[in-house]
């Protein structure tokens, strides 16, 4: 087995001479040749002996030999060794028939590996060992793994320590589950399990895994000591003197200044994405809490909690009767726990202590010491893995011992939780530096006292939330008193407390008293614990008036609302180290006057809070309002001075969200980038982000049906097994970069483009011209669709449109404001030949275009003429359209028109303007004219097929009859999104966004650019899609091998138009959807950072310019490019200083900057549009223009923008000089 091959390499550069020997005594016992061993050269021994610089070995088993029984003549390698193998039948078995365990069995074979080869000189490298489960074995609970791996490495360990052999390595075989050759995948090897039944192949870790980091991180078996590790992170936590007395805020407060600085900001400027880093030792963590995750709810002597006690009463309201009584096992799956920690790489992990797990009844008569171990045990792993704990005292689990006394309600539990914080701090806190005292007590007054939604259950919506948040404010700060004199100076550690709110945002900021009453909502909410503790140790003013006049008018002796002695108000001033805020969304507010009776807490605020959506507020907590983040912080900023904040709790809940949990990357995306901003750009102190929460977790009333995790749960499983989301890859990401720093391949490029560079502008016959009926002209499919009701926004029509053709002087200036030296526009067929064939050539329509061309090169601007941009005649779509082939010859013969009547003008052609949409949405999702809907799954392809049909007609013709005598060009404009994957790791997704650009792009590209014929992708997954739906042939029409010839090559250039980027992941459809969309098989949605448009199809995505540039490059073998258009689009009031356009041009021009430093060949660049205009389907609603069009006054003047001036400046420089 092994000196077949070790001996050549370790000894003498041939085979042992026990092998040969064996070999020979074979053959002659058999009387012929059973085997040939082959004979080294000299040359090949010398060459042979030595060629290793360490030994590899892999190992799995052992066995027992004894000398064979009887000699066996049939050639076999297992004939050939005279020997015998069996197993000793108490040797464990495993799932593969060969594999027993045999631990010392690795001991011996290293000891024998280095006496008999490597001798002490070279190293031994173990390359691989472990053991398979089966397909029935449990999927993550691996136990026999484990103690393998125990076994073996110990072994190992004995080996290096007892027998000095040099191992240096050991590797676990394997890290996942495997293809295992003839066995498929009924042996699972894998540390990791994968589901192959999952089409992104998750890998959770199995038990084994856990183990095996244990291992990795002690390097071994050390003997076990008590660690006390120092602190991992020099974390700026210097004790601090309270805070001088600060006068009670302002009704409204000062922070006010935050909606006037705020809450005009124009949409593009409040949601643009913002790149940069935050301070070196920003805390990264993420948080968890007690009764969500441990489980063990009355495991080792731990008592009873308000929780516990509450999802066990039935009727309690929680979501399919789920309690906490297992929740994530966390008591019993701490590795599993670690693992995951490490493996997001946070800094810090915030996690609450059970009240009731270390003290059953609540009093420190009662220690539990199982508890206080685990806790022990928790910190000292997370310590050792370089993670800083910090720990919440109470997250909502009181012990149901305290309850029994009336809870919050009885002041005697501020020394009951002293005693219990005491105990903390002396046990825990020689490790922990950051304490919090209370997880958002809002919860606590309001959810249990007031709504009684949450344990205790008390419904006292009127003074009782009042009575027991001023207990809590007072323990709070007992516990505070007791840290700072007792611990401080030894543990050197800071103390807070975690508080809650939504950022609230005035209905109308205009509207003084919904301004009032938004600094109203966050005083009640936020400043009901942070006004006493942080300014001057009472309650807001506003909640003092508020509560105090309606307590009167409600003809109580005293306000509802408690109040403070002026010693207890000293006492509590100041009882903070640093601001702790949990925040998930924000809210609209606005002043109302609500009913005295009954008394209420929410009466008590005097306003009405909304979502975002203006609609009833339900489940706001799950709104997504990512630019409140920002906003929040400067209010506590500005509310309370500029003191260290820590975001402690900030997450999306997703029902039944997968692993590739994309709108939960979304969300922490925005919401960390709105923080970076109130950090770089405001001045906020931030120190630190938790996202909540590490895993799926018992969500209270929600039970497990809202999933905050990044890691999920599998709850059905009895070893909880966690597995990592998309999200957590994600915040591993950002965790790594300290933020969102700009990648260098974004970064702003100086440069000028190539001399001779096209600048251009754009518009189309339809869309500016009007005259729909003058002089002549005949009725286009567009003149149809749009007087047709329903079909175009606001029932807007392009009749007069921009009145371009009696407006051609005007249109000149705009040019010429822009300082283009080309200008691309289309010419209606219709206006030419009004039925769309030639029998009649409408010679007015006919020189308009020699007006205006003329006009075009009197002012040294050269015309690119589209010859189709989609307004077909409709006395053609009234026998078919682009269904009818005899559209062909058709469209040839306009074609021959105005190649003969206009070519000695024009020397830039252009034959169809993105057939794409002319086909898919004209004749497949029918929102475009002619408006067919009802065969979407052949009706877009017929039409696709004579359009480049057409085409190639239209070429052949310029170049066979007009190219040498006028000298011109001719080509077509095709469209295209690019396409991101929306999970770069998972192959499908990747396929996706390939398949979703060949569908669009290269359903067109592909035959003119490439072999004059469709894409393999779309021809196969239409043929299948077809046969599977039992048609006989494919939906898609086929080229001869002559039209193929024909179409191939058909271009001087590539004419393309681009807008934006698309995130695109697989999609099946069922056999009988007969559409493009199913055969495309491709779902796409948007990076909720990317800028939105006037368009909701178009967000702002400059990176995929350069990408798609360069897939054209390296698809279609460099061609020439012209980017015949690309803009934007906004909606709205109309506004000149149009800076999201600013942005949208310096940024996509830039990477197309870049793209020709690509070494891609792009020769011009086009922007849509030279003004606003009739913009299909959405009438005027939305505007490209870099000038605007007043449509109010009757003239239409053309009024440049500041886009315009931009563009202008971009075309005068020919690029973005250097300004240094």
């Amino acid at each position: 087995l092994l000196g077949w091959f070790a001996h050549p390499i370790f000894i003498d550069g041939d085979y042992p001479a026990a092998l040969r020997a064996q070999i020979q005594h074979t053959n002659q016992q058999c009387g012929r040749p059973l085997a040939q061993l082959p004979e080294f050269t000299e040359a090949e021994k010398r060459l042979l002996k030595g060629s290793a610089d360490f030994l590899g070995l892999s190992h799995y088993t052992s066995r027992l030999i004894s000398k064979a029984g009887q000699q066996t003549c049939i050639p076999s390698y297992d004939n050939i060794g005279g020997f015998s193998q069996h197993v000793d039948p108490k040797w464990p078995q495993t799932a593969s028939p060969w594999i027993r365990v045999v631990p010392w069995g690795i001991r011996r074979l290293l000891r024998f590996a280095s006496l008999e080869y490597t001798k002490g000189k070279l190293p031994i490298f173990l390359a691989g060992n472990g053991m398979p489960i089966g397909e029935g074995s449990d999927l993550f609970d691996d136990s026999m793994r484990v103690n393998y791996l125990n076994l073996y490495i110990n072994e190992v360990l004995k080996a290096v320590k007892e027998d000095s052999v040099d191992v240096r390595s050991y590797i676990a075989r394997s890290l996942i589950d495997g293809y295992e050759g003839p066995l498929g995948y009924s042996q699972r090897f894998g540390l990791y399990h994968v589901n192959f039944n999952d089409s992104s192949r998750p890998r959770t870790p199995r038990k084994s895994a856990y183990f095996f980091t244990s291992i990795i991180e002690k390097n071994g078996f050390p003997a076990k000591k008590v660690k006390r590790n120092p602190l991992p992170l020099k974390a700026d936590f210097s004790s601090r003197a309270r805070a001088a007395f600060s006068f009670p805020s302002e009704v409204p407060s000062k922070a006010k200044v935050v909606w006037e600085k705020f809450s005009r900001q124009p949409k593009f400027e409040r949601d643009l994405f913002y790149h940069g880093t935050f301070r070196d030792d920003f805390l990264w963590g993420v948080s968890s809490s007690a009764y969500q995750i441990e489980g063990g709810w009355d495991a080792d002597g731990k008592g009873p909690s308000i929780w516990d006690n509450f999802t066990h009463t039935p009727g309690n309201g929680v979501k399919d009767n789920a309690t906490g009584d297992i929740a994530c096992d966390s008591y019993h799956q701490l590795d599993a726990d670690i693992n995951i920690l490490r493996t997001l790489k946070v800094k810090s992990y915030r996690f609450s202590i059970s009240w009731p797990r270390i003290f059953p009844t609540g009093r420190n008569s009662s220690i539990n010491k199982q508890g206080v171990d685990y806790y022990n045990k928790l910190i000292d792993r997370l310590l050792e893995s370089n993670i800083f704990p910090m720990v919440t005292l109470f997250h909502w689990d009181l012990p149901q011992a305290l309850q029994d006394i009336g809870g919050w309600e009885n002041p005697s539990l501020i020394e009951l939780f002293d005693s219990y914080a005491d105990f903390c701090f002396k046990t825990f806190g020689d490790r922990v530096k950051f304490w919090m005292t209370f997880n958002e007590p809002w919860c606590s007054a309001v959810l249990g006292y007031s709504s009684g939604i949450f344990p205790p259950n008390v419904q006292d919506p009127g003074s009782l939330s009042y009575k027991v948040s001023h207990v809590i404010i007072k323990a709070h700060a007992r516990v505070y008193h007791t840290y700072d004199e007792k611990y401080r100076q030894e543990q050197k550690g800071v103390i807070s407390l975690s508080l809650n709110t939504h950022w609230v945002e005035p209905k109308d900021p205009g509207v003084q008293r919904d301004v009032e009453a938004a600094d109203r909502m966050l005083q009640f909410n936020l400043g009901w614990f942070a006004h006493p503790i942080f300014k001057n140790g009472d309650y807001p003013d506003v909640m003092k008036w508020n509560v105090g006049y309606r307590s009167e008018l409600q003809h109580l002796a005293s306000s509802r609302l408690p109040s403070f002695t002026e010693e207890e108000k000293n006492y509590i001033r100041g009882t903070a180290d640093v601001f702790c805020i949990n925040t998930y969304t924000s809210v609209f507010a606005q002043h109302v006057t609500p009913r005295l009776n009954p008394p209420s807490y929410d009466n008590d605020m005097e306003l009405k809070a909304s979502d975002m959506n203006s609609s009833a507020l339900i489940s706001m907590m799950h709104q997504d309002v990512p630019w409140g983040m920002r906003r929040l912080l400067n209010w506590i900023k500005e509310e309370y001075g500029n003191i260290p904040i820590y975001i402690t709790e900030n997450g999306q809940g997703l029902t039944n969200p997968t692993l590739d949990d994309t709108e939960r990357i979304f969300y922490h995306k925005t919401y960390i980038n709105e923080a970076l901003k109130a950090y770089r750009l405001d001045g906020v102190d931030l120190r630190g982000y938790s996202a909540w929460a590490l895993m799926d977790n018992f969500e209270w009333l929600h039970g497990y049906t809202m999933r905050f995790g990044l890691y999920h749960v599998d709850f059905d499983h009895v070893n909880r097994p966690r597995t990592a989301r998309a999200s957590a890859r994600y915040y591993t990401e950002v965790i790594t970069n300290n933020g969102m720093p700009l990648a260098k391949e974004d970064e702003f490029l100086y440069g000028e483009f190539p001399k001779g560079f096209i600048w251009s502008a754009a518009s189309a016959s339809y869309q500016v011209e009007g005259a729909w009926r003058a002089d002549g002209k005949g009725l286009s499919i567009w003149d149809t669709f749009s007087h047709t009701p329903l079909k175009i926004g606001n029932d807007d029509n392009g009749d007069v449109a921009c009145d371009s053709y009696h407006k051609i002087a005007e249109d000149v200036v705009a040019l010429q404001n822009l300082g283009v030296s080309h200008y691309r526009f289309s010419i209606s067929w219709p206006r030419i030949l009004p039925d769309g064939t030639t029998k009649f050539i409408n010679e007015a329509g006919l020189n308009y275009y020699v007006r205006f061309i003329d006009a075009l090169l009197a002012a040294g601007i050269t015309p690119q003429v589209t010859m189709y941009h989609w307004d077909l005649p409709q006395a053609l779509q009234d026998v078919g359209g682009w269904e009818n082939e005899t559209v062909v010859q058709r469209f040839k013969d306009y074609a021959d028109v105005l190649f003969r009547r206009l070519g000695d003008k024009v020397k830039f052609w252009i034959t169809l303007n993105e057939p794409f949409v002319i086909a898919a949405h004209g004749y497949g999702s029918g929102v475009s004219a002619p408006g067919i809907s009802f065969r979407p799954g052949t009706a877009p392809y017929t039409a696709g097929h004579n359009l480049i049909k057409a085409h190639a007609e239209a070429w052949h013709l310029y170049n066979s009859t007009y190219r040498n005598s006028q000298g011109g060009v001719i080509s077509i404009t095709i469209s295209s999104d690019w396409a991101e994957p929306r999970d770069p790791s998972n192959q499908e997704d990747v396929e996706a966004a390939r398949r979703y650009v060949q569908f669009m792009g290269g359903w067109f590209a592909h035959p003119i650019f490439k072999n004059g014929d469709y894409p393999e992708v779309m021809k196969t997954r239409i043929r299948d899609r077809s046969l599977a739906a039992g048609l006989n042939k494919s939906r898609l029409p086929e080229f001869t091998e002559s039209e193929k010839k024909k179409i191939q090559g058909t271009f001087d250039f590539f004419g393309f138009n681009h807008y934006t980027t698309v995130l695109a992941y697989n999609l099946n459809y069922a056999a009988a959807v007969s559409s493009f969309d199913a055969d495309r098989g491709v779902a796409s949605i948007t990076d909720r950072s990317w800028p939105d448009s006037g368009s909701f199809w178009l967000k702002m995505t400059p990176f995929g310019f350069r990408r798609i540039l360069n897939w054209l490059k390296e698809e279609y073998n460099n061609p020439l490019i012209y980017v015949t258009e690309n803009g934007v689009s906004r909606r709205g009031d109309p506004e000149l200083n149009d800076t999201d356009r600013i942005y949208y041009l310096r940024s996509y021009i830039n990477e197309a900057l870049k793209a020709v430093r690509d070494k891609v060949d792009l020769r011009g660049y086009t922007v849509w549009s030279i003004m606003d205009n009739f913009e299909w389907a959405t009438g005027f609603a939305e505007r490209f223009g870099v000038h605007f069009v007043n449509r109010s006054d009757p003239s239409l003047p053309r009024i440049p923008k500041a886009s315009a001036k931009v563009y202008a400046s971009i075309v005068r420089c020919n690029g973005f000089p250097d300004p240094a």
